[in-house]
C-alpha cells in the first residue's frame, strides 16, 4: 500500500491527524508520552520502540509494512535505524 492509500486508510479509521514523517538515521527520541493514541506505519527503514508492558521493558523493532500502536499516556522511546525511517503518523484525540 502506498503513502496516499495508508493516509486514506488511517483517516477512515478515525484518526484526526495523519502525515508522513522522515526520521534521520540513528535519530533518538527519549522517553515521553502523548495525550492521544498514536499509530505508525513504517514505509521504509526501521525503528525500535521501547515501552513498559506489565512491568517489563519491551523493545520491538518495526520494519517496512509493520504497524505500531502506542496508546495515549503510554511512556515510550524510539531509536531509528542506521538508514533512517519513513513512516506515516496518525493521531487520535
Amino acid at each position: 500500500m502506498n503513502e496516499e492509500d495508508q493516509i486514506k486508510k488511517l483517516t477512515a479509521e478515525g484518526f484526526d491527524k495523519v502525515w508522513v514523517y522522515e526520521a534521520e538515521p540513528d535519530e533518538l527520541d527519549d522517553v515521553h508520552e502523548h495525550t492521544y493514541d498514536t499509530k505508525l506505519v513504517v514505509l521504509k527503514g526501521d525503528i525500535q520502540i521501547t515501552m513498559e508492558m506489565a512491568g517489563a521493558t519491551v523493545n520491538t523493532l518495526y520494519k517496512q509494512g509493520q504497524e505500531i500502536i502506542i496508546p495515549r499516556n503510554e511512556p515510550h522511546s524510539a531509536k531509528v535505524g542506521h538508514e533512517g525511517c519513513r513512516y506515516v503518523v496518525a493521531e487520535k484525540y
